[in-house]
């Protein structure tokens, strides 16, 4: 009877652990559930809160644009081929009254180029820059005559720099009259600043005309090799990265388009475009 009366007890005390067991794995279950996804919501708001200290200390990265202008085109179709090789978008600043002015700008639009009238204006007072050149004193009519003249011979440009013109860009009055030519035709004008005191790009503003001015220094002009050309690409390109964008401008010469054709990959490579000039004015 004892040995019986034992059975059930252990039976009994059985019943009871295991009774014990489970209410505590149940408990135990649930804390495991629930508390990890608190835990990982809490690591959640840490790492959002974490990463949004670290965009408001790190200086806001802008996409690198670059525009290049090449001028001087019309004289010449030598170096053609070269340019074509390029493969890149590059705008090319023709001159009126070359020999071969409208055919470049033709086959260069026709090749996927951006094309823009590079617009003779005077450097000096008793400047002899030609029939075309812009000169302070100027009527608005006399201005305007300059312009039809250009756009008969280069009707696909879509824009207009200066050539030379440190004389006649310091000049208010006769930049107004230009910057209208440019305005009744929904062009853009790009200041080549060759002259620290040009208030083109200044007057441009004032009069809400699309533009912008050349960045640094003239790509090959002064330049004392090949090298140089290729140094200031890639100052340009550090200009752009820091300023979002920038304008540089060079010739139509052998020794720039073979530095741009070296340095392109290089400076794509690190995260700069090139674009038209018409993509950067503002």
């Amino acid at each position: 009877m004892s040995r019986s009366k034992s059975s059930v007890a252990v039976f009994i005390s059985g019943i009871l652990v295991g009774l014990v067991l489970g209410v505590l794995g149940y408990y135990v279950a649930s804390y495991r559930k629930t508390e990890p996804v608190s835990i990982l919501h809490e690591k959640a708001e840490e790492k959002k809160i974490e990463k949004e200290k670290l965009r408001l200390l790190l200086p806001e990265v802008k996409p690198g644009k670059i525009a290049i202008i090449l001028d001087d085109w019309g004289h010449s179709k030598r170096n053609l081929p070269l340019l074509y090789s390029i493969q890149r978008k590059i705008t090319i600043a023709v001159l009126p009254d070359g020999p071969y002015s409208t055919q470049i700008a033709k086959k260069c639009r026709e090749k996927g180029l951006e094309v823009i009238l590079h617009l003779p204006m005077a450097s000096g007072k008793l400047s002899l820059d030609g029939k075309t050149s812009i000169r302070p004193g100027m009527t608005k009519d006399e201005v305007s005559k300059i312009f039809s003249h250009s756009f008969s011979q280069i009707p696909n440009a879509v824009g207009v720099n200066n050539h030379m013109g440190s004389f006649a860009t310091k000049d208010e009055a006769v930049m107004r009259l230009v910057l209208d030519e440019v305005k009744s035709r929904r062009l853009f004008f790009i200041d080549s600043v060759t002259s620290d005191s040009s208030v083109a790009d200044s007057v441009r503003r004032k009069m809400g005309i699309r533009g912008a001015k050349r960045a640094g220094l003239f790509l090959d002009i002064d330049a004392k090799n090949k090298f140089e050309i290729e140094q200031r690409l890639i100052d340009l390109a550090n200009i752009a990265k820091k300023n979002g964008k920038a304008v540089g401008i060079g010739h139509a010469k052998q020794d720039t388009l073979k530095a741009i054709l070296r340095v392109a990959p290089r400076i794509e490579s690190e995260g700069v475009r090139f674009v038209f000039a018409s993509e950067v004015v503002e």
